[in-house]
């Protein structure tokens, strides 16, 4: 079977910076395991990008100027909570999120939060990211705006 790869790449505005990068989710998680997948990117970046202030979630068929996306983030503290993008409205729960195609903004702050929340004994029932239904585990998205609802 032939491995799936999925990039991630992350940037900076100062010259002479190691970035963009890319961050390959293994083999081991599959593509319809989408909390899964989104968890391991999430940690990896954290535990591996100490000067990262805010992460940028998108499709792959999705643009972004990165130099964009970077000037209209300098106006926000990467230590303050943020969960910013294109807000959608799911039918099913009623709840608001943002699109991962269109991407999202998380802080640093706000991604060790629900890490934390996804750490905590006992979970969170608002965070719970095990027994999902197949519908929700393909949309971590929506799974993530509940957590960050209810949590912070």
């Amino acid at each position: 079977m032939e491995e799936f790869k999925q990039s991630i790449r992350t940037y900076s505005v100062s010259k002479g910076s190691p970035y963009p990068k890319p961050l390959v989710v293994p083999a081991s998680i599959s593509e319809t395991e989408g909390v899964k997948r989104l968890q391991h990117v999430i940690r990896n970046v954290l535990d591996t990008e100490q000067f990262m202030e805010f992460a940028f979630f998108v499709n792959d068929h999705t643009y972004v100027i990165p130099e964009n996306l970077c000037s209209w983030l300098m106006r926000y503290d990467p230590a303050m909570n943020l969960y910013a993008g294109h807000a959608l409205y799911e039918k099913r729960s009623g709840k608001m999120f943002n699109s991962g195609a269109s991407g999202y903004v998380l802080s640093k702050t706000t991604m060790q939060n629900i890490v934390n929340e996804w750490d905590a004994e006992p979970t969170n029932p608002n965070c719970q990211t095990s027994g999902l239904s197949k519908w929700l585990d393909n949309n971590p998205g929506l799974v993530t705006a509940k957590c960050l609802f209810h949590a912070l």
